[in-house]
Order: structure tokens, then sequence, then C-alpha cells
């Protein structure tokens, strides 16, 4: 019998293994190690050692990053999102703006087609403005989506 069970990373115990995110999976963290319950727990400088939830993980985190004084959420969570949303809809203007004179450009110097205005935008390295590359649907959300 094949043993196929990864022991933990730090005792090598191969029972209640569960898989860590070394970096935080919110600061981007991909990677994982095998830990038992018990290092696991130590890791999360828990206590006791005992069963623990994702819940009970994040509530005790958000304990902690009050009690530094790290100000968590919003009084008004509609009014933020109106926020958002009016500040996404000035970003698109000005850049629509900004590209509308290169655009009136590319199509002085014959540019007549989608994709030959997403082909000449990335060749002279100009992204949209979320950073990525021009495609003929990018460019017909910037010239007809107002």
């Amino acid at each position: 019998m094949v043993d196929n069970i990864i022991p933990c990373f730090e005792c090598e115990v191969k029972e209640n293994i569960i898989y860590h995110h070394v970096v935080p999976r919110s600061l981007g963290g991909k990677k994982t190690i095998p830990l038992c319950q018990s290092c696991h727990d130590k890791v999360h400088r828990l206590k006791r050692f005992r069963n623990i939830s994702i819940s009970n993980l994040t509530k005790e985190g958000l304990q902690r990053a009050r009690e530094k004084g790290v100000k968590l959420g919003s009084r008004d969570p509609e009014k933020s999102v109106k926020l958002m949303n009016i500040a996404s809809v000035k970003a698109k203007k000005e850049f629509r703006s900004k590209m509308n004179p290169i655009i009136n450009e590319l199509r002085k110097n014959g540019c007549k087609t989608l994709k030959s205005f997403a082909d000449r935008l990335n060749e002279m390295k100009m992204f949209t403005r979320t950073g990525k590359k021009w495609t003929p649907g990018s460019i017909n959300n910037l010239i007809y989506n107002q």
C-alpha cells in the first residue's frame, strides 16, 4: 500500500493536515504548506489547540486588527458604493477624453477596423485604462459606448 498522505511540514505528523498559505491569500499568496492542526494553531498564535474554522480565524484576525487601530469597513456601505461608481464613471470619461485625439489621429492615418485600431495602439505600447492590451472589443467600447 502506498502512503499518499503528505506529512506536516513542521513536525511530520500525518493526521489532520491543513494546507496553510505562507503568504495570506489576501496579500496574493498562492503557495501552501501542509501543517497538522497543532502546528497550524501555533502559526495563528492560538492559545489552546483546538479544531479551528475559517470563521473563527477571521473573527480573531479582525479583532487583532481592531486592537492595532486598523479601521475596518464603512459606516455607510451604500454611500461608499455610490462614491466608487461615481469615481469609476469619472475615470472612464477622463480616459476617453485622453484617447479621443489619439483615435482620431489613427483614423486620419488609415485605421478603419476595430482590429487595426487595437493592433496600432498595442504597437505603440499604449494600454487600456486597466493596463491591458487592446482588443477589437475594447476599442468598440471606447469609441461607441459613451
